[in-house]
């Protein structure tokens, strides 16, 4: 199961894998997770207990690919033919298209192991209003749209990145929906560990409103930041706090320091996971994080573009209504605000709205409460890795009538 990236990263990407190898691994499959050489070597500092094997790119993977694709791409390439020889792989799961994808690709060209692709952000998506996307380099698109339709299978794990498939040249037969997913009964049974309002200081009264994720343009927190300000206008004092968790996050702060919004928002570092006790395994999302969506009154998620948002059904999971930007990706969870209230992304007085209709209106909050348990339900891990199973039994079936 190679990967451009994985933990000690928390993105959605890394969160996912992990779960899906988990899962994969306690029903007695051997996933063989290979990770970028840098991060492979800050895992061996955590105090992880990953029951999966985990093996290391060589070092300078990552830069070379982005440097020089031609070379990065020939070393995958050389990498995936003797980790293929040592270890008799029975199926490939790659994750992201570029470079693990393409330089997958480009190995099975010559050794046909059955194999699956799944994209999981940057690497298939592109918005050049805000840089982001690793194939606004010609050269990295120019070898995704060769390489990628010569996948048996890639899953979408949305709408959104089906259209980027079909935009690819990938044809409908070779594309498999899956989702990502989310542990609904760690959910439905967390109970705080801490008093999160007291440790940091929110007026017991005040209403919170939770966002998460990594501080990216594309994460359009500053949205949040100007319509709280709104907000803050319209409300009495104290009657609500903004809650922002997410690696990078630190940097919101000198925006909220300079609209006075002190009282009223608060960014958080991202939760590092707790490791649990020695011999249990590792589960993610923290449970910190878990503690914040079960603490707070109502989710909102602004984000101007995403594949999955994995996030959104975390919150839904925790029974959280949810005010989400109508955007790629999110209105593919939210079914296009059927589960949870809508804004546009750059209408910031609608967002204060949406955040000002969930704090008053009872009926509301309640109706989408338990709209986001019922979406979250049909994302539930075991039914995701489900899902793959099939796909795996599909993929060598197909294989073994071929040879």
């Amino acid at each position: 199961m190679p990967t451009s990236s994985f933990l000690p990263s928390l993105g959605g990407m890394e969160v996912g894998l992990h779960n899906i190898a988990l899962r994969l691994h306690r029903r007695g499959h051997v996933p063989k997770l290979i990770v970028p050489a840098s991060q492979y070597m800050a895992l061996q500092s955590k105090p992880y207990d990953l029951p999966y094997e985990i093996y290391p790119f060589w070092p300078k993977f990552i830069d070379l690919s982005f440097r020089y694709p031609w070379a990065g791409i020939l070393a995958h390439q050389y990498f995936f033919n003797r980790f293929q020889k040592k270890h008799k792989i029975n199926m490939w799961h790659a994750t992201m298209a570029y470079p693990v994808g393409v330089g997958l690709a480009k190995f099975l060209a010559r050794n046909p192991t059955p194999a699956l692709l799944r994209c999981a952000g940057a690497d298939i998506q592109v918005d050049k209003s805000i840089a982001y996307g690793m194939r606004i380099d010609p050269r990295i698109d120019h070898y995704v749209r060769e390489w990628l339709p010569r996948y048996e299978a890639l899953v979408a794990i949305t709408d959104t990145v089906r259209s980027e498939y079909l935009n690819l040249g990938v044809t409908v037969e070779k594309i498999f929906d899956i989702p990502n997913g989310v542990d609904t009964k760690r959910f439905a049974s967390h109970v705080p560990s801490i008093n999160l309002k007291s440790k940091y200081k929110i007026p017991s009264q005040s209403f919170v409103f939770i966002a998460v994720g990594r501080h990216h343009p594309k994460k359009n927190f500053h949205a949040l930041v100007r319509a709280s300000k709104i907000l803050k206008e319209r409300t009495r004092p104290n009657s609500f706090v903004c809650v922002v968790v997410g690696q990078g996050t630190s940097d919101l702060q000198s925006v909220i320091n300079a609209e006075g919004l002190q009282d009223y928002c608060l960014a958080l570092e991202g939760i590092s996971p707790n490791s649990g006790s020695k011999g249990s395994e590792l589960e993610l999302p923290a449970s910190e994080l878990l503690d914040w969506y079960k603490t707070a009154n109502a989710f909102v998620f602004p984000s101007k573009i995403e594949t999955f948002g994995i996030v959104i059904i975390e919150a839904m999971a925790a029974g959280l209504p949810a005010i989400i930007a109508d955007s790629p990706g999110c209105r593919d969870v939210t079914q296009n605000g059927e589960y949870a209230l809508s804004f546009e992304p750059d209408d910031v007085e609608k967002l204060a709205d949406c955040m000002e209709q969930m704090m008053l209106c009872d009926s509301d909050r309640q109706k989408y409460a338990a709209k986001s348990l019922q979406r979250a339900s049909t994302f539930d891990w075991d039914r995701v890795v489900d899902s793959y199973e099939l796909l795996y039994t599909k993929l060598l079936k197909k294989s073994r009538n071929r040879i």
